[in-house]
Parts: C-alpha cells; sequence; structure tokens
C-alpha cells in the first residue's frame, strides 16, 4: 500500500503527507506561532520590560501513520529520512509544502497488537519564514485542477506523438470519440440536458475535428486538448458567476445555471468511471482514455469547489469521494511513469498535489460548517420540542430547525416522531 492507495476504508479521514518523499499519513498535527519577546525584569519596577526580537516561527508536532503490507518497508525509509542530514521538504496535509529541519529525534512505534501498523511522532522545524501574503486554499485548489489538466494533456501528447503504426494511432482515435460519446451519454440521460446540450456540442466536435486532423499525429496537441476539456463545460455550467461590477438595468434578472455544482461533481465523477470502462488495446489509447479520465476528475474538482455543502458529514463524503477516485487514477499514472518518465511522473506529481489541494480547501470549508448528528428521542415526542431543546437559545432558530428536522428525516408528522433515531442538523 502507498500513500495513494485508499486508506480511508481502514480509517476514515486519514490526509496524505510526506516527509523527504517519504509517503504516510498525518491524523494530528500542531505548530507554534507568536513572537520572540524577552522580558527584563528591574528592582522597584512591578512591570517588566518587553523586547520584541520578531516573528516566531515554532516547531511542527505532526503524528503520523502507516498502513499496508509493506509498512516495515516505510518505516525503513521513515528513518533513513530522519537520518538524513540537512534541510528536507515537508508535505503538510494543511500548511502545505515546508522547508523545514528535524531537529529533534523522531519516535517510531510499533506494536505486536496493531501488525500492518507503524507509528510515529516527529518535531519539524521551519528555516524560513514566508512574509508574502497567504494563497487562498481556493485559488491553490483552482491552481492544482489546471495543472492536473496541463499535464493530462501533455502525458497525452507525449503518448500519441510515439505511435507510429496507422492501426495504433487508429485505435487512439477510436478511443477519443469514446470518450467524447460517453460525455455525449451520460449528459443525455440527465434532466439538465437541455441546459448543457449547447455548451457541450462544441466540445465534443473539437474532438471530432481533432481526430480527422491528427493524420499521421500531426494534430496530437490538439487532440490531446479537445479530450481534456470535455468535462470543461459542465463544470463551468455549474460554477456560480459572480456578481458584475456595474449593476445591471432595472428588471434584468440573471439567468438561473443549467446545473448546480453537486450534480456537476455527480455527472463528472460517472464520466469518470465510464471512461475508465472503455477497452483500450494499446499503450497511446490507454493513456488517452486515462488522460480523459483524470481530466474529468480535476474539473469535478474545480466543481466542488463551489458546492454549498450542508454539514461536514456532507462536505467529508464529497472528499473522501474524490480524494478516493484521484488515489485510483494516480497508482494508473504511476504505473506509465515507469515506461514515460516524463509525462507520466509530472502527471502522477501533479495528481498528488490536487489531492493536497483538494484536502486543505475541504478541510478550511469543513471546519466552518455544522456538524450532523444522530439522537434518540423519547417515542410520541414532538419535533417543535426537539427543536426547542437544540436551538432554544435563539427563537428565532426554533422554526427553522423544526422545518429542517421534518424534511430531513421525512416525518410524517411533526407533531409525532415515530422514529427510532432521528438526524439533527446543528
Amino acid at each position: 500500500m502507498s500513500i495513494f492507495d485508499n486508506a480511508t476504508d481502514l480509517l476514515p479521514g486519514l490526509l496524505p503527507a510526506a516527509w523527504r518523499g517519504v509517503p504516510f499519513f498525518m491524523p494530528d498535527s500542531a505548530h507554534d506561532v507568536g513572537r520572540r519577546v524577552l522580558l527584563t525584569y528591574f528592582p522597584g519596577i512591578d512591570m517588566p520590560a518587553a523586547e520584541d526580537f520578531g516573528d516566531y516561527a515554532g516547531p511542527i508536532n505532526v503524528s503520523g501513520v502507516y498502513v499496508g503490507a509493506d509498512y516495515v518497508a516505510v518505516a525503513a525509509a521513515l528513518e533513513l529520512a530522519f537520518r538524513t542530514p540537512g534541510l528536507g521538504t515537508l508535505l503538510h496535509p494543511w500548511l502545505g509544502e515546508k522547508t523545514v529541519i528535524c531537529e529533534r529525534p523522531a519516535s517510531i512505534r510499533f506494536a505486536d497488537r496493531a501488525l500492518g501498523l507503524v507509528t510515529f511522532d516527529a518535531s519539524f522545524t521551519p528555516v524560513t519564514v514566508d512574509l508574502a501574503p497567504v494563497t487562498s486554499t481556493l485559488s491553490g485548489l483552482l491552481g492544482a485542477a489546471d495543472l492536473v489538466i496541463a499535464s493530462a494533456g501533455v502525458f497525452i501528447t507525449a503518448s500519441l506523438v510515439g505511435a507510429s503504426a496507422v492501426a495504433v494511432l487508429a485505435h487512439a482515435h477510436d478511443t477519443a470519440s469514446a470518450c467524447a460519446s460517453v460525455v455525449d451519454d451520460t449528459v443525455a440521460d440527465a434532466p439538465e440536458r437541455p441546459g448543457l446540450t449547447p455548451n457541450l456540442a462544441p466540445a465534443s466536435a473539437a474532438v471530432a475535428l481533432a481526430v480527422a486532423a491528427d493524420s499521421g499525429g500531426a494534430a496530437s496537441a490538439d487532440l490531446a486538448a479537445a479530450v481534456t476539456g470535455l468535462g470543461g463545460p459542465i463544470a463551468a455550467a455549474g460554477i456560480t458567476v459572480p456578481a458584475p461590477a456595474i449593476s445591471p438595468a432595472a428588471g434584468y434578472e440573471a439567468p438561473e445555471p443549467p446545473i448546480t455544482a453537486r450534480r456537476a461533481v455527480t455527472l463528472l465523477r460517472q464520466i469518470a468511471a465510464a471512461i475508465a470502462g472503455i477497452e483500450t488495446l494499446n499503450v497511446p489509447a490507454a493513456a488517452l482514455a486515462l488522460g480523459a479520465r483524470v481530466a474529468a476528475l480535476a474539473h469535478a474538482c474545480r466543481a466542488a469547489a463551489d458546492i454549498a455543502y450542508e454539514s461536514r458529514q456532507d462536505a467529508t463524503s464529497v472528499r473522501a469521494a474524490l480524494d478516493g477516485e484521484l488515489a485510483a487514477v494516480g497508482e494508473l499514472a504511476a504505473d506509465f511513469a515507469q515506461d514515460a518518465p516524463g509525462a507520466g511522473a509530472a502527471l502522477w506529481v501533479a495528481i498528488a498535489d490536487l489531492r493536497a489541494a483538494l484536502a486543505r480547501d475541504l478541510s478550511e470549508i469543513i471546519g466552518r460548517l455544522p456538524s450532523v448528528i444522530t439522537v434518540t428521542p423519547p417515542y410520541g415526542i414532538s419535533a417543535w420540542l426537539v427543536a426547542q431543546h437544540y436551538a432554544g437559545d435563539d427563537p428565532r432558530d426554533v422554526v427553522a430547525m423544526m422545518q429542517d428536522l421534518v424534511s430531513r428525516n421525512r416525518l410524517r408528522h411533526p407533531g409525532l416522531i415515530s422514529s427510532d433515531t432521528i438526524e439533527v442538523l446543528l
């Protein structure tokens, strides 16, 4: 098992991290920040003199874990990484990439009651302080998604350029047409088809034109751009358009988006899953299908940033689903990287960066969301009394909570809760 396997089935909520390139998962982290202040006391004076020596970037204390059959080998790699002198790179799921030094010895632990598991505690000291403005997690996610789409295009182009046989290239062209058909068929079955079809028609036509122009591999870059852009119109349709700086004329009503961001993510995930089922008979065709699948998931990550999440559980489920699918395509990209170290390795690294950016952005969103709890109410109690119990401190919220209880739990009558358990949004 590696960092790109879906270990969340074993321990839900794990976030990927790495130290000197050695992968692990980071369930817990803490770091000290503040100012370096020296207090000086003088005889006969109650108040000390405070001298400010500047910014203090304290150590980053990390609890790491790795689960897998190769846990002993990973522990040995971590030991070597901790023994290596000098500065190193820590890929932190929340803080991003940090240049640090391991100032104190780390503690690596095994247990006979937890075979297949290695844990460790380490303290990393940052050696540089970035005084530049902090980049938002949203811009980091969108930038990482764009990088994955661009890397997928380069990956497809490199695979097609190397195809010299006519039959091999023809099968790759058939695969590109099949990817476009998958997108058209998925949208055709969706209720939002009337609003999406006008935007998707140019994207499908671009694939057909690129296939026709790619005689002998002459337009491989155009074909790669067309294939990786198939999911773009769906993601763009689900993203809310910012309000104009200049207000429109009186009576103007902004058009409703043809699809919600949540539905856009669902459709793009369905497209990625359908592309995975396309049969490929040679390496260029398999690379094209993988690039199209990766690009669809990257577009889904862009749309996921615009979802109006209702609760922490809601956002966590979306994060886990996208992260698991990105992990799967990351494994496939790693396999291609063995034969094509250039484009394949770049795509693999870009997918890893997107997973980290997705975790950072959605983790920040999750921290601001309310939580859904499951309670067992007394038999025969009304939804109004439950709402009074949880929202009674602010009477303005009682009615809204009662309505949410009725709709969320599909109560037949608000005056009598007959369910054994109900969900409450706090």
